[in-house]
């Protein structure tokens, strides 16, 4: 289950009533949030929660890749401060989308492999369609960055469970990229 709502503190409180571990949707550098949520999920009976970081602050999401990576090490910098393992983390580098800003994928393909190479045990996850908002037949888009994302590092994404020809991206690309041995799961 992932809970999500913008509110910290409703999704810690949320925690209550699940049933079992989850995932917290989601934490970043804006105040307050955090300070809400890394507490609770640090404590050693939360130890099963993971959490999304949204790679933004009050000033929203930095342009450059790097600057989105100097707020990864202010989070991750925080994680460490509750003893929340780097696995239980899936960044979020925040995609844009390509129809009023061009260079999305390549700002968030240099993101991934600048997360993989800072620690290859982070997650990497992203609202898929934030990509094609806006542009005519998404999902082309869609297909194409779900395959391009994943050979850059991206693990998770948000996605529509139900579109079997984008679950059928997600293995043919496992495949391509040697993750799928003897081709078993496609």
């Amino acid at each position: 289950i992932a809970i999500d709502s913008p509110s910290p503190e409703h999704c810690v409180e949320a925690m209550k009533f699940a049933n079992k571990p989850g995932i917290i949707n989601s934490v970043s550098m804006q105040s307050g949030k955090i300070e809400t949520v890394f507490p609770v999920i640090g404590k050693p009976e939360n130890e099963e929660w993971g959490c999304i970081a949204l790679l933004s602050d009050d000033k929203g999401s930095p342009a450059e890749a790097d600057g989105r990576i100097e707020l990864l090490r202010q989070i991750l910098e925080q994680a460490d401060k509750y003893g929340i393992a780097h696995d239980r983390l899936y960044i979020d580098p925040l995609v844009e989308t390509l129809g009023t800003s061009p260079e999305s994928l390549l700002t968030f393909d240099e993101c991934c492999r600048k997360i993989k190479e800072l620690d290859p045990a982070l997650h990497i996850t992203s609202g898929l369609s934030n990509i094609s908002f806006g542009l005519p037949v998404r999902k082309v888009i869609n297909f194409a960055f779900m395959a391009l994302a994943m050979e850059a590092g991206m693990d998770s994404c948000i996605i529509d469970p139900l579109a079997r020809d984008l679950r059928g991206v997600i293995y043919a690309t496992d495949a391509l990229l040697g993750e799928d041995e003897y081709c078993g799961e496609y």
